[in-house]
């Protein structure tokens, strides 16, 4: 029964966010995914703030809007592996 609802799981993120499976299996003991703590993703917005064709103030902005994406991704799987888990449970799994 475990597998049957993580396989919908498992579907339902692959519909939401492209992660697969495997990713879901990995994920489940609470560790962060590399991509998730990856210090610098978008390396364009830095480079063009060292070449003068940005501000300070565009780069503050990147960070923050990138930071607050971040954080909703992270809820929103929190979120989903809670309800999981309530729905194990409710089955009795």
């Amino acid at each position: 029964m475990r597998r049957i609802l993580w396989a919908v799981v498992g579907s339902l993120l692959d519909g939401c966010s492209g992660t697969s499976t495997s990713q879901l299996q990995v994920g489940r003991d609470g560790g962060a995914d590399a991509q998730d703590v990856t210090p610098d993703r978008n390396p364009g917005t830095l480079e063009t703030y060292r070449r003068g064709l940005s501000t300070l103030i565009d780069l503050l902005t990147a960070e923050r809007e990138l930071a607050s994406a971040r954080s909703t991704a992270i809820d929103s799987r929190a979120q989903l592996l809670t309800a999981a888990a309530a729905l194990t449970f409710a089955v009795g799994g």
